[in-house]
């Protein structure tokens, strides 16, 4: 199977990265990114032949219709959004946390070849890493962050409409709102008495499970991540 991956230099993305190499089901992962990763994955310490790294540009992540990516992404099952950016300004967070994942879910599931997997029954899984504190009411008055909360709210409903007119193309969308992500287990049992709270490694694995697997719901709250991470 063969995997979409953005945001692999970010707190979740490298867990995922880290998860997908793993994956007994995931041959081949695509990683679109900004920079370049902090280790080679041809490098000694995570040796595989599984990644694909491109560098892509602004306009690269609005179109992917670059003669690389265009190869490179051929015959993907899935994509896994975990691209965010919590210190942009206004204007680029909603570039980065609608534009972006709206052209990838849009432009990825039309090309997904029918033909390829399952006799054309399976649909093109694409998963978003959003958050437990986005809102999807626009109406809705919030205290703190609100501007970058309701952009990501509307990404999500855009994204959940856009696998709705689109499922003749076989595009199912699962949005993921974890809480505070965690590392350090010790931390793990006191912060998750106080907030809604996961560690990222678990977080990650749900993410690539879902991928590769589906859901059985279209968006999964922190209390459906833990309850799903403690079958894996």
């Amino acid at each position: 199977m063969k995997i979409i991956l953005t945001g692999a230099t970010g707190r979740a993305g490298t867990e995922v990265l880290k998860h997908c190499i793993q994956h007994p089901s995931i041959t081949s992962i695509i990683v679109l990114t900004r920079r370049p990763l902090p280790l080679s994955p041809t490098s000694p310490s995570n040796p595989t032949s599984k990644v694909q790294t491109i560098l892509a540009t602004n306009n690269d992540y609005l179109t992917y219709d670059t003669p690389e990516i265009l190869q490179a992404t051929a015959g993907a099952e899935a994509c896994i959004w975990a691209l965010g950016d919590p210190w942009a300004d206004p204007t680029t967070a909603r570039t980065i946390s609608f534009d972006y994942p709206l052209a990838a879910a849009r432009v990825f599931s039309q090309r997904y070849n029918k033909n390829t997997v399952d006799g054309g029954k399976k649909k093109f899984h694409f998963v978003y890493l959003s958050g437990g504190a986005v809102e999807r009411d626009q109406s809705k008055k919030l205290w703190f962050l609100q501007e970058e909360r309701k952009v990501r709210g509307q990404a999500e409903l855009a994204l959940l409409d856009l696998a709705k007119e689109h499922n003749a193309q076989r595009l199912a969308v699962y949005i993921l709102k974890p809480g505070m992500f965690l590392r350090d287990r010790l931390v793990d049992s006191l912060v998750a008495k106080l907030v809604p709270s996961v560690r990222v490694d678990v977080l990650a694995k749900v993410l690539v499970e879902t991928a590769v697997r589906g859901a059985e719901e279209d968006t999964l709250l922190n209390r459906t991540i833990l309850e799903e991470g403690r079958k894996l």
